[in-house]
């Protein structure tokens, strides 16, 4: 695997860092999808080979991300996994209609279906990152909840809330 340019190694490093801060800090639906994401990766580059046009592959792979980050999102009623499943079906439809029609669109030099591809990438990496905090955020609000739980269950000796003096050995 080598690459010409710089972009695929800075690709590879926000893939890498954003999968492992999900598969650390978050729960079972951030590691499903971390999951996903890396198994389409490693998989595409498998059965990518020299010569052949990538797109077929790359059709295959975001279709069953689409439809695994779809069945995660209905098992764990999930958010953050529809938004990464939407990002992932439009990515199959940029795949499917460059593969019927394979001439290249330009914009201001530069390639629109490369573009589309590219950021749709980098919204799925966004979007489990947010999911991640938000699992991180909900982990914190159960424990101070349950914290607080404690704290009103504990029962109070009676010298701590009447006022009057505490009694000779209770210190």
């Amino acid at each position: 695997m080598f690459f010409r340019t710089i972009e695929p190694y800075f690709a590879l490093l926000v893939m890498l860092a954003t999968t492992a801060f999900a598969a650390w800090k978050g729960g079972p639906p951030e590691r499903l999808g971390t999951a996903m994401i890396v198994v389409a990766w490693i998989g595409t580059l498998v059965m990518q080979s020299p010569g052949h046009q990538a797109v077929p592959v790359f059709l295959v792979f975001d279709g069953l991300c689409a439809v695994g980050f779809l069945v995660v999102a209905i098992r764990y009623s999930s958010l953050w996994l529809g938004g990464a499943m939407i990002c992932q079906a439009i990515a199959f439809g940029a795949h499917a209609l460059h593969l019927s029609d394979n001439t290249p669109v330009h914009w201001h030099g530069a390639n629109v279906y490369i573009m589309v591809i590219n950021l749709l990438s980098y919204l799925v990496l966004c979007i489990l990152i947010g999911g991640t905090c938000a699992t991180i955020q909900r982990r914190r609000k159960a424990d101070r909840e349950k914290v607080e739980d404690r704290a009103r269950t504990v029962r109070r000796p009676d010298w701590l809330t009447d006022g009057s003096p505490p009694p000779a050995g209770a210190l």
